[in-house]
Parts: C-alpha cells; structure tokens; sequence
C-alpha cells in the first residue's frame, strides 16, 4: 500500500497560555499575566469567544481558544497565522501586542501515517468477512472519523487523515482540495 501525503501548511497553535471566558468576555493568560482580549487580528474578543463556543459540539471557548485557536479563526474569516496583533486591557491600560503563534508539529510522522493506513486496511478487510465493498466501508469510516460527534479519543494525525479523506470525497470542507501539491514534510 502507497500512502501519499497531501501538503499543506500546519495549523498554528494558540499564542495564549490559558483562557477564561466570564460573561462572554474572553481573558488571556501571557507569561503569566492576564488580560481582557479586546481583539484578534481585528474581531471582536467577546465575537471569538462566541464562535469558539459554537464550533465544537464537544469542547467550550475556552478550551477551543487554547487548544484549537485555528479553527475558531478559519470560523470567523481571519486565519490564524504565525504571528498575531492582539488588543489586551491589563487593568486600565490597553496594548497593541504581535503574539507568535507555534507552529504545530507532528512527531513521528511516517509513523503515524502508517499506523493510520494499517488502521485503514483493517476496517476494509472487515468489511470483505461483512460482504461490503472498499469504497462503502471506506467512505464511511472517512466520513464516521471526520464528521462524529468526538474525535478527542482520535489520535491528531489519525484524525488529520480522516479529515483528509473525507475531503477528498466531498464529505468536509476545511482540509485541500483539488489539484494540492505533494511535498515531503
């Protein structure tokens, strides 16, 4: 089996070392203080709050905020890129910051892409002992993994893989489409 690996940037992590959201108003920890977030790249603190509590059936803002800062950002039509202009209140004063975001790393990645397709040719050989074909059974199980309810027992690259091919059967925007390049990473 030949797995390809579609390329494209790896999302960012969050600049925030933890979030608080009270009454829809988000507070950011950084190097150990905390501040009122104002703004992100020009939305709204309290509209991020917002639509990080609406993005995940499965995790509150808070937890979106800190951990999948990314998505909530695609949600809102500002990317999250590698660094970020932040408006924090400390107190009674208000800042401009530019915040690095890390870029999020996959350890061991040849690894895990063959984990995920021996995980991929067991599902298809059940299916062959349940008389269905590869492509039900694999479209399902594509579609099951991307789109459940909660992937947070899923191993990131796993679910990156399955997001992956869901997309590329039409089942989920958000991961490349069409004509991506392939690059090693």
């Amino acid at each position: 089996v030949t797995v390809s690996v579609l390329y494209w940037k790896m999302p960012y992590g969050s600049p925030f070392e933890d979030v608080l959201v009270k009454d829809g108003t988000p507070s950011v920890q950084l190097n150990g203080e905390w501040a009122v977030l104002q703004s992100l790249n020009g939305i709204a603190g309290d509209k991020i709050a917002m639509v990080a509590g609406a993005v995940s059936p499965r995790d509150d803002a808070e937890s979106m905020m800190k951990t999948n800062l990314t998505e909530v950002m695609d949600a809102v039509d500002a990317p999250l890129q590698q660094k970020v202009c932040a408006t924090l209140r400390f107190g009674d004063t208000t800042q401009d910051v530019e915040l690095e975001c890390p870029s999020l790393v996959v350890e061991r990645l040849e690894e895990k892409i063959a984990a995920v397709t021996q995980g991929f040719a067991g599902v298809i050989g059940m299916s062959k002992l349940l008389g269905n074909s590869d492509k039900d059974v694999t479209t399902a199980y594509m579609l099951a993994a991307a789109d459940g309810p909660d992937m947070s027992g899923m191993d990131p690259m796993a679910a990156m893989a399955a997001q992956m091919g869901a997309a590329a059967m039409g089942g989920m925007g958000g991961a490349p489409q069409g004509g991506a390049e392939c690059k090693q990473q």
